[in-house]
C-alpha cells in the first residue's frame, strides 16, 4: 500500500512478470525492509525516482496476478496468487440456473483454469461490441441541479439490475448490447462525474461514478429502464427485498433473499478493483436491498433493482431458485455469533465488549511504566517467531492506543494488515482502526469501519457510536448510544472515559434531558477532570441552568470563559451568550449577525460551525439579506454533508426559495436583483408547476421592465431543461414573443423550432405558425412565411400577412390585404386597431402612387378618422399631395413608427408591457 498524503497520478504496466507502476510525485521507500518479506509471490522488487517521479518494479513468480486501486489519498497493490476465481460464462451460469444447482467459485476455479485463462485474456483484448451490434439509445432528462433521469430505451425486454459500489452506480442489463452514453456525459455534470461501459461475459455493464449524496431509483416500462438520480434522502424502494438469516442442521447456516423470479447468478470481475462480483437481474423494478450488509463469506451490495454482492470465500455458493437467492457453503456460512441464530448466543454483550474493548487492561502497567513497557512490546514484536509476530504486533498497537497513541497504533494496524490476518485478528484490527480514525477525527473513515455488523455487535462498541453520533451532530442517537452503554465504560482509562461523559451530557442536554445530563456531570465530576477539560464542564453547567429556566446564571457562567485558552467551549459560550441576549432582546438582529460573524474565525469545523452557519443562514434572511443568508445556508448543507441536520438546512433553503419567489418577498427587490439571486440559486427552484411558475413570474418581471434578454433567456433554460409536451410549445411561444420584441429574430425562430412537439392543441399549433410565419418574414424569407399561411383566411392569419408584406415593403400585397381585413370591420371611434389599419393602407397606397386609391379611402373614411385616435396621422397622409417612394421619410415622420402600426407585433407587445406573459398563451 502506498499511502500518500495527497492524491497522486499513477499508471501500471506488465510484459509478463515484470510489472511496474509509475506515480508522478517523487518519494523514498525503506526498500530493504521490502525485501525482506516478499513471499512466494514477488521474486524482487526496485523503486527509484527520476525526473518523471518514483518508479516501482516487481518481478512476479509462480503465475502471480496483480490488481491495484485507489483508497482514498492511498494506492493499494495486491499481489495475488495466480490461481484466481474464474469468471463464469454465460451458457454455465445459465445451467446452474435451470437446475437449481449452486454457483460455487471454487468449482469454476477448477474447470480448465489454464484455457478458462486464454480466452479471457483473447476476449478482454477485443472490443466488447461488434459494428453490428444493436445501438440502446439512452434520454437523459435533467430535471433540476441536483435532480436528472435517465432512460435505457431497449428494443426488447431485458432484466437488469442496479446497484452502488465504491460511489458508483453499476448497471448491470442481461442482454449485450453498446449502450449510448454520450448524453449522460454531456448533462450529468454535477451529479455523475464520469460514465463508461465494460466489457462483461454476458450481457452489458455500465459504471456511473456519482458524487456524495446522490443515490439511484429505479422503475421500468415495457422495454424501457427508468434511472433517477437524485438526493439520497428522497431513495425509496418500492419493495425492499427480505434478507434473513436461516439455520438448519442438515445444510447448515443460510442467508435466503426472497425475490420474485429472480435471472440467473452472472459472474464477473469488478474492471476497477479486479475482484469478483456475482449479479442476479431481475424482469422487474422496485425490488432492492435497502442497505450494504456485510457477512464473514460475502457482502450484499445496497441496491435499487436486482441482487449483486461480492464472494469473500471461494467456497461460497448462491442459488438463484424461484422465489429467492440462497447464500451457502458446502457447510453452510460462517456467520459471526451476533448473526448466529443456531448457537444461541451462550455469551453476553457484555461478555462480548469485555473481550474486544477491555482498554484499560492494555495499559499494562501504571504511567510511570509507560516507555518501558513500549520498548519490551517492541522487544517481544522482534524476537517471537514469525508464525507469532502479528498477534505481538496488536499488542504493541492496543498499548499505544490505550495511552491515546492513535496514529502509532494505525500505523502497526496497516503493517499486520498486509500479512494476511486471521479472521479472529481481523476483527481486532477493524475496531482498533474504527477507533484511532475516531481520536485523530477521521469521523468519516471511523463510521465506516464501525458500520460492521459483528463490531457494531460488541457492547464495547457503544460508547464510540455514541461518540460518532455527537460528531455528526446526531444528539439524539448519541444520547441513546451513551444511555445504552452502561458499565461498558468502565473497560476504558480515565483519559478516555472522561471524553465519553463530557459528550454524554451534552448530547442529554441538547436532547432535553436534563436528569441524565446531572449523572453524567456527576461521572465526570467523580474522575477528576483535567485543567483543560474545566472550561468544557463549566460550559455544559451553564447549559444545565439554561434547560433548568436560569438564563442569567447560565450567561455569568459563560462569561467566564470567553477568555479561557480552551477554544472549543470559548466559541460554544460566546455564541450561546448571543444567542441568549438576542433572545432577551440586549441586542438586535444586525448586532447578532455581526458578532456572529466574527465568531465564524474563532473555531472551524466539526458541528459548531455547522450550528454557526445554518444559524447566520437564518438571521441574515430574516433581515432580508437574502444572498447572505443563501450563501451561508449553502455552506453548512454543503460542507456538511454527513452532520445531523444537512438535510434539514437544505429544506430549509428550499423553503426561503419559495416564499421569496412565489410568496412575493422577491417582487421588493430590483428586479436585476431579483434575477441575479435567482441564477445563483437556481439549483433551489423546484421541479415541476412551482418551478415554472416561480420562472414565470420573474420573466414578467423583467419583461415589463424591457429586460427582455434576461426574461428570454429564463424562458429558454426552461424550454430547454424543464418542460415537456405541450408546455414546452408554449412557453416556447413566449420565448420567441420575447426575443422578438427584443429585435432578435433568429434567436425567436430557434427556440421556436426548439420547441416544437407533437400533437398541440389547434389554437396553440396556429399560434406558432402565425409567429413563425412573422419572423421569417423578417429575416427577408416571404415565400416561406407566405406558404406557412397557405389557405387561411382567418383573423389571425391575415395579420400576419400584413405585418410580412409590410416589413418587405410589398405595398400591393398589403394593400389588397388590408382590403380584405377593412371589407369585413365597420370603424367606431373607439377602434383603434380598425384606426391603425386604415393609416396603413393610405400609406400603401402612398407608397403605390396611387392618388386616386388615396381620394377614395379620404372620401369613406374621412368623417368616422376626424374622431379617432389616428386622427392626425390620417389628415396629414391623405392631404398631401404624395407621389410614391421619394415622399417615404414624410409617411414615416407623419405616421410614427410602422412597427407600432403592426397589428400582429403590437399586440403581443400591449400584453407584455400591460399583463403578463401568461397572457400570449
Amino acid at each position: 500500500m502506498f499511502d500518500w498524503t495527497k492524491a497522486v497520478e499513477y499508471q501500471v504496466g506488465r510484459e509478463n512478470e515484470e510489472f511496474d507502476i509509475r506515480f508522478n510525485r517523487a518519494a523514498s521507500i525503506d526498500i530493504a525492509i521490502l525485501r525482506k518479506s516478499l513471499g512466494d509471490r514477488i521474486a524482487s522488487i526496485e523503486s527509484a525516482n527520476d525526473a518523471r517521479g518514483l518508479r516501482v518494479g516487481l518481478r512476479l513468480k509462480n503465475g502471480a496476478r496483480v490488481r491495484h486501486f485507489r483508497d482514498g489519498t492511498r494506492v493499494v497493490v495486491d499481489v495475488l496468487a495466480g490461481a484466481a476465481p474464474v469468471l463464469a460464462h454465460a451458457k454455465k451460469a445459465d445451467k446452474s440456473h435451470a437446475s437449481g444447482r449452486p454457483v460455487s467459485l471454487t468449482k469454476l476455479a477448477s474447470r480448465k483454469k489454464a484455457k478458462a485463462r486464454a480466452k479471457r485474456r483473447a476476449r478482454n483484448r477485443q472490443i466488447a461490441f461488434g459494428p453490428q451490434a444493436a445501438l440502446v439509445t439512452v434520454k437523459v432528462i435533467r430535471q433540476s441541479s441536483s435532480l436528472m433521469n435517465v432512460h435505457f430505451n431497449w428494443r426488447h425486454a431485458v432484466s437488469a439490475a442496479f446497484f452502488t459500489r465504491h460511489g458508483n452506480i453499476w448497471a448491470y442489463f442481461d442482454k449485450a448490447s453498446r449502450i449510448d452514453l454520450g448524453g449522460l456525459k454531456t448533462l450529468g455534470d454535477g451529479i455523475v462525474e464520469s460514465v463508461q461501459q465494460y466489457p462483461v461475459p454476458k450481457g452489458s455493464l455500465v459504471r456511473m461514478t456519482i458524487a456524495d449524496g446522490y443515490a439511484p431509483t429505479v422503475a421500468n416500462e415495457g422495454n424501457r429502464w427508468l434511472l433517477d438520480i437524485g438526493p439520497r434522502k428522497f431513495r425509496k424502494l418500492k419493495h425492499p427485498i427480505e434478507v434473513k438469516v436461516h439455520s438448519g442442521e442438515r445444510l447448515g447456516p443460510r442467508v435466503v433473499a426472497s425475490v420474485p423470479n429472480p435471472g440467473p447468478i452472472v459472474l464477473m470481475r469488478d474492471p476497477e478493483v479486479g475482484d469478483v462480483i456475482g449479479v442476479v437481474a431481475l424482469k422487474s423494478a422496485g425490488f432492492g436491498v435497502e442497505k450494504q450488509r456485510r457477512f464473514i463469506d460475502f457482502t450484499l451490495f445496497s441496491s435499487a433493482a436486482g441482487i449483486a454482492y461480492h464472494p469473500l470465500n471461494e467456497g461460497l455458493e448462491v442459488t438463484s431458485e424461484k422465489s429467492h437467492v440462497v447464500m451457502s457453503g458446502p457447510k453452510g456460512l460462517m456467520l459471526s455469533r451476533s448473526n448466529d441464530i443456531a448457537r444461541n448466543l451462550a455469551y453476553s454483550a457484555e461478555d462480548r465488549g469485555r473481550r474486544l474493548w477491555n482498554i484499560q487492561s492494555w495499559r499494562r502497567g501504571s504511567s510511570a511504566e509507560t516507555e518501558d513497557l513500549r520498548k519490551k512490546l517492541i522487544r517481544r514484536v522482534i524476537d517471537v517467531p514469525s508464525s507469532q509476530r502479528n498477534d505481538a504486533r496488536i499488542e504493541l498497537a492496543k498499548f499505544y492506543l490505550s495511552y491515546g497513541g492513535a496514529a502509532d497504533a494505525l500505523g502497526i494496524v496497516e503493517v499486520v494488515l498486509r500479512q494476511k490476518p486471521t479472521r479472529e485478528q481481523s476483527l481486532t484490527l477493524r475496531s482498533l482502526s474504527a477507533a484511532g480514525n475516531y481520536l485523530l477525527r477521521h469521523y468519516g473513515e471511523a463510521e465506516r469501519l464501525f458500520d460492521e455488523p459483528n463490531l457494531k455487535a460488541e457492547q464495547g462498541s457503544i460508547p464510540w457510536l455514541g461518540a460518532l453520533a455527537a460528531a455528526k451532530g446526531d444528539w439524539q442517537d448519541a444520547h441513546k448510544q451513551f444511555l445504552g452503554a452502561g458499565k461498558v465504560l468502565e473497560l476504558y482509562p480515565a483519559w478516555l472515559q472522561r471524553r465519553f461523559y463530557l459528550l454524554a451530557a451534552e448530547s442529554a442536554l441538547v436532547s432535553g434531558n436534563t436528569e441524565d445530563a446531572k449523572s453524567f456531570l456527576q461521572a465526570l465530576q467523580n474522575l477528576a477532570p483535567l485543567p483543560e477539560q474545566m472550561a468544557d464542564l463549566k460550559y455544559l453547567r451553564g447549559y444545565l441552568l439554561k434547560q433548568t429556566g436560569k438564563l442569567d446564571d447560565a450567561k455569568l457562567l459563560w462569561a467566564t470563559l470567553v477568555n479561557s485558552k480552551n477554544r472549543p467551549a470559548r466559541a460554544k459560550a460566546i455564541f450561546a451568550l448571543i444567542e441568549a441576549d438576542l433572545a432577551q432582546k440586549k441586542i438586535d438582529r444586525p448586532e447578532a449577525i455581526k458578532r456572529l460573524e466574527k465568531l465564524s474565525f474563532a473555531w472551524r469545523g466539526d458541528v459548531f460551525e455547522f450550528d454557526l452557519l445554518r444559524r447566520l443562514g437564518q438571521l441574515h434572511i430574516a433581515g432580508d439579506s437574502y444572498r447572505k443568508g443563501f450563501t451561508r445556508l449553502r455552506q453548512a448543507a454543503s460542507y456538511f454533508k454527513k452532520v445531523d441536520g444537512a438535510e434539514g438546512v437544505t429544506e430549509l433553503m428550499h423553503s426561503h426559495f419559495k416564499k421569496l419567489y412565489l410568496g412575493g418577498a422577491a417582487d421588493k427587490l430590483p428586479p436585476v436583483t431579483a434575477l441575479a439571486l435567482f441564477e445563483e440559486f437556481r439549483e433551489l427552484a423546484p421541479a415541476g408547476s412551482e418551478g415554472d411558475e416561480m420562472i414565470r413570474k420573474l420573466a414578467d418581471r423583467l419583461a415589463k421592465v424591457d429586460l427582455l434578454n434576461e426574461a428570454a433567456k429564463l424562458l429558454d433554460h426552461q424550454v430547454e431543461f424543464r418542460l415537456d409536451g405541450a408546455e414546452k410549445a408554449r412557453i416556447g411561444v413566449r420565448a420567441a414573443v420575447i426575443r422578438l420584441l427584443d429585435n432578435k429574430p433568429e434567436k425567436a425562430l430557434a427556440v421556436l423550432v426548439g420547441s416544437e412537439v407533437a400533437d398541440m392543441p389547434i389554437k396553440l399549433e396556429q399560434q406558432r405558425r402565425y409567429l413563425k410565419s412573422n419572423i421569417l418574414g423578417k429575416l427577408g424569407r416571404l415565400d416561406e412565411a407566405m406558404t406557412l399561411l397557405g389557405d387561411d383566411y382567418s383573423d389571425k392569419a391575415e395579420k400576419t400577412r400584413l405585418s410580412v408584406s409590410w416589413r418587405m415593403s410589398k405595398w400591393r400585397e398589403a394593400s389588397a390585404i388590408l382590403q380584405r381585413i377593412m371589407s369585413k370591420r365597420v370603424i367606431t371611434p373607439d377602434d383603434a386597431e380598425g384606426a391603425r389599419f386604415v393609416v396603413q393602407w393610405v400609406i400603401a397606397q402612398a407608397m403605390l402612387g396611387d392618388n386616386v386609391g388615396i381620394d377614395a379611402l379620404r372620401n369613406r373614411f374621412g368623417p368616422i378618422m376626424a374622431k379617432t385616435a389616428q386622427a392626425k396621422p390620417f389628415k396629414v397622409l391623405v392631404g398631401n399631395d404624395l407621389d410614391g417612394i421619394a415622399n417615404y421619410p414624410a409617411l414615416i415622420k407623419a405616421a410614427g413608427d410602422i412597427d407600432r402600426l403592426q397589428a400582429f407585433m403590437g399586440e403581443y407587445r400591449s400584453l407584455v408591457r400591460d399583463e403578463s406573459l401568461s397572457a400570449i398563451n
